[in-house]
């Protein structure tokens, strides 16, 4: 008999004689904490008579735990919204930030459920004539001389 070939059905019968059992440890952190991620797990074959470790082929790969799963998914991500704002005339003329009262100036994101409409525009009015008894704060106010 070829001494191979015993070697070779020896090894066959033994995997099929199944010694081992799948162990699956803890789900770790999911990937996303809103809209759906994936989490994932160790899952490991392990012989039953002592729970060492041993090669995947020894357990019953039907029976094999899942080594992941999905994970937030009834958990929506808040949405945001952003816009950009300019200091304008209203003729459209540009001006520097520093020209605008800047508690005037809108916000610039905010989340979707309670935004306003973004059809508000930041814009300044003419300037006034120049004046030596008075001048004007950044804010929009008239400061005394």
């Amino acid at each position: 008999m070829d001494e191979h070939l015993l070697q070779t059905d020896s090894e066959i019968i033994s995997k099929h004689c199944l010694t081992g059992l799948h162990v699956a440890l803890g789900y770790g952190p999911c990937s996303s904490s809103c809209g759906g991620g994936r989490q994932s797990r160790p899952v490991v074959c392990v012989r039953t008579s002592d729970y060492e470790p041993v090669d995947d082929e020894l357990c019953d790969a039907l029976v094999k735990p899942q080594p992941s799963r999905q994970c937030n998914v009834d958990d929506p991500c808040p949405a945001f919204r952003t816009r950009r704002a300019v200091c304008t005339s209203e003729n459209g003329t540009v001006y520097p930030l520093s020209m605008c009262a800047s508690a005037k100036k809108p916000e610039l994101s905010d989340a979707c459920a309670n935004a306003p409409p973004c059809d508000a525009m930041w814009f300044s009015t003419e300037c006034s004539k120049c004046s030596q008894n008075a001048a004007v704060d950044r804010s929009g106010g008239t400061l005394s001389a």
